[in-house]
């Protein structure tokens, strides 16, 4: 049951995005990074990058979802960065959880330069900081999730231009 109320909320918050088509260049190689694939040169396997917005979400294998609700500053940009998130099953936002927020540049095959601490600011609501995004390319950012006995994995990637 709780996988399944876990993917209807999931479907839910996908129902209103759109294909990248109505953005400015849309489609691989687009503005703003939209649907842009890695060369897959250094190990990224072809992995495609995701618009960068407040609410974007994505669950687990176990029904564990992270919402990224702000970063400052915003929009991406190649520099350290303070993200609020909020981490939720198919219930709601959930506490108490430990999390572990890992970027890495699977074109280049290392990590930040700082590793971000996360804390938790109340009722399923996270801060990770420094999130450091260094350099131009590809980064993909780890969110490793233990809420109660359910252990779950949650990844974004983003393409950084500048």
């Amino acid at each position: 049951m709780r996988r399944w109320a876990a993917a209807a909320l999931f479907s839910l918050a996908l129902w209103g995005c759109d294909d990248d088509s109505s953005e400015g260049g849309g489609g691989a190689g687009g503005a703003g990074g939209h649907g842009h694939l890695a060369d897959g040169g250094g190990g990224s396997g072809g992995v495609q990058a995701d618009a960068w917005q407040p609410g974007l979400m994505k669950m687990g294998a176990q029904g564990l979802m992270v919402r990224l609700d702000t970063s400052d500053p915003d929009p991406l940009t190649r520099t350290q960065h303070t993200w609020a998130f909020t981490v939720m099953d198919g219930q709601g936002p959930q506490a108490g959880c430990a999390v572990t927020v890992t970027p890495f540049m699977p074109d280049h095959g290392h990590g930040a330069n700082t590793p971000p601490t996360v804390s938790e600011v109340g009722d399923g609501a996270y801060q990770a900081s420094p999130i450091d995004l260094f350099m131009r390319g590809l980064w993909t950012v780890s969110f490793a999730l233990t809420c109660g006995d359910v252990t779950d994995e949650v990844q974004f990637a983003f393409w950084i231009e500048d």
